[in-house]
C-alpha cells in the first residue's frame, strides 16, 4: 500500500507537507525527492512542538535557489 501512495504522490501532487518527526523517520524517502522540482517536501512543526528542521529546510532551499541567505541574514 505504501508503494502505491508513493506512487500516486509522485504523479499528482506537487507539495507534500509532513511533520518534522515522520520526516526524521522517513528521511531516506524524502531525500529521493531533494533535488526533484516536484514534489516538494515541506516538513512543519507537529504537536510534540518545532524542532527546528523545518525552517532550516526551508532557509537551505532558499539559499541553494537564490544563492544567499535572505530569510534570516546569515544567522
Amino acid at each position: 500500500m505504501y508503494k502505491r501512495q508513493v506512487q500516486q504522490a509522485e504523479a499528482k501532487t506537487g507539495i507534500i507537507y509532513v511533520t518534522e518527526a515522520l520526516a526524521a523517520v522517513l528521511k531516506h524517502e524524502i531525500d529521493r525527492y531533494k533535488d526533484a522540482i516536484v514534489p516538494t517536501v515541506i516538513q512543519i512543526p507537529g504537536i510534540s512542538g518545532n524542532t527546528g528542521a523545518g525552517i532550516e529546510g526551508v532557509k537551505k532551499s532558499v539559499e541553494q535557489a537564490v544563492g544567499s541567505d535572505i530569510l534570516f541574514g546569515g544567522n
